[in-house]
């Protein structure tokens, strides 16, 4: 009975005692457990830093929409203000015009009722300025001539 217990008792030790194998597979399933941690760190770091990148480009979109809103208004009430002076300086041209065209109109009209070829000799002749000065009334005479 002894060798059966010094067997016995080898046997217990054996299964008492872990197995390399089982010794390795333990090892490796810590690492693999570690690095697994390290893993789920580093997405979770990653993470954050993506949100705070996203973060920080939607405020930095929205500091752009704000200034493109900006702009934009600055730009309306520019296009405003030329409408409206647009809108006055056809109102003036239009006055004008209606100025202009009376004004013709009222030329054309003492031109019917006035005869300016009398004048045409008036306006031809060569004018001698000594001549006219030389007798005070002379220049006086020949002026009335083409007075209506």
């Amino acid at each position: 009975m002894s060798s059966k217990n010094k067997e016995l008792e080898v046997l217990r030790s054996k299964a008492v005692e872990t197995p390399p194998e089982l010794l390795s597979l333990r090892q490796e399933l810590s690492e693999v457990k570690s690095k697994h941690a390290n893993d789920l760190e580093r997405a979770d770091h990653r993470s954050h830093e993506l949100e705070e990148r996203a973060q920080a480009l939607r405020a930095a979109q929205e500091h752009r929409v704000i200034n493109l809103e900006s702009r934009l208004q600055e730009l309306s009430e520019t296009v405003g203000s030329y409408d409206r002076l647009r809108q006055q300086d056809q109102v003036i041209i239009f006055f004008q015009s209606e100025m202009l065209e009376k004004k013709t109109n009222s030329i054309k009209y003492k031109k019917t009722f006035f005869n300016f070829d009398q004048f045409s000799e008036f306006r031809n002749h060569k004018w001698n300025f000594s001549n006219l000065m030389s007798t005070p009334t002379s220049g006086f005479v020949i002026l009335s001539n083409y007075v209506l």
